[in-house]
């Protein structure tokens, strides 16, 4: 009994802590890739965002951002929601070794989300465009539904 207690305390006391840290948060993104995603926050206002995905059509992707965060915008039943825009890149390209498709360019994101003040989580959605230049001109859209875990 005398763990079990101790757990607990243990658990909230990280949770309520985390709230002040939240440096880092890994998650499952849903849409258009579906991947895994990780954040690291650099200061409260601006972060990296990285994510690795495989989507429906057999292409893998990868993408960083430099994204910037303003905290609190808007509240909607007691719920702050943030967010956030930025610029980075991305590299997309063919599983299949005989096609040579292969995608570089500059992509610019902007989301909206919530961070729970009782738990690390975060929940968001994110829409981008991405101008690929390399190996050939082509434009796309991203959009996709993510949940992070803050450690």
């Amino acid at each position: 009994m005398k763990k079990f207690i101790l757990s607990i305390f243990l658990f909230l006391s990280i949770t309520s802590y985390a709230e002040h840290i939240r440096k880092f948060g890994l998650g499952i993104g849903v849409g258009v890739p579906t991947g895994i995603s990780a954040n690291y926050f650099l200061n409260p206002y601006t972060s990296i965002d990285a994510f690795l995905s495989y989507d429906f059509d057999g292409f893998y992707n990868i993408r960083m951002d430099y994204l910037k965060h303003k905290r609190n915008l808007f509240t909607i039943d007691d719920y702050f929601f943030d967010i956030y825009y930025g610029l980075g890149l991305r590299a997309k390209g063919d599983e299949d070794s005989k096609d040579e498709d292969f995608l570089f360019g500059p992509r610019g994101v902007i989301g909206v989300g919530h961070f729970w003040k009782s738990l690390p989580l975060e929940i968001f959605i994110e829409g981008a465009g991405v101008f690929s230049i390399w190996e050939e001109t082509d434009f796309d859209v991203e959009a996709a539904l993510i949940a992070r875990w803050y450690f």
